[in-house]
């Protein structure tokens, strides 16, 4: 299940955002919810989460700041902003930070959820895959020597 932490200052809009999608549907599951920086901060601290879905304007710290801390402390940690905001050139720093998506709330009705929970899920876990590949280690120092009782398991093997 991949582990999301919804954040907003506004109260009704996080409810709104949490009721309005069948996480489940999507592998997902909403594990925490604030509305400051600093709350989300050290809840992801604490128990951590795979998705962030963010407001940028909140009280404290938030937009650009917010998810350049975020990226600096949580590398591996994936974000979707959902804002009010459209202009060009605060998305193009998001995106240079890295965040998954950048939708505005107005976007964000019944009819249309499905294929951006979708593009979501899709692009989080070609991420995942990237990390992992990147994880793995090619032991070129060690040699391993296969020893079989008989002749037709070697040409099998």
């Amino acid at each position: 299940m991949i582990r999301v932490y919804v954040l907003d200052d506004e109260k009704l809009v996080r409810r709104g955002i949490i009721g309005l999608i069948d996480w489940e549907k999507y592998g997902m599951e909403v594990v925490g919810d604030s509305g400051t920086g600093e709350e989300a901060l050290r809840f992801l601290r604490e128990e951590g989460a795979d998705i962030l879905f963010s407001d940028l304007e909140m009280p404290g710290l938030s937009g650009i700041p917010f998810l350049q801390e975020v990226r600096q402390n949580f590398p591996r940690l994936q974000m979707v902003v959902l804002t009010m905001h459209q202009e060009f050139e605060l998305i193009q720093q998001a995106l240079r930070i890295g965040i998954l998506d950048y939708i505005t709330k107005a976007q964000i009705e019944e009819e249309n959820v499905d294929v951006f929970l979708q593009g979501v899920r899709k692009r989080y876990l070609e991420a995942e895959r990237h990390y992992q590949r990147q994880e793995r280690k090619v032991e070129t120092e060690k040699v391993y020597v296969w020893e079989l009782p008989d002749q037709g398991q070697a040409q099998a093997v």
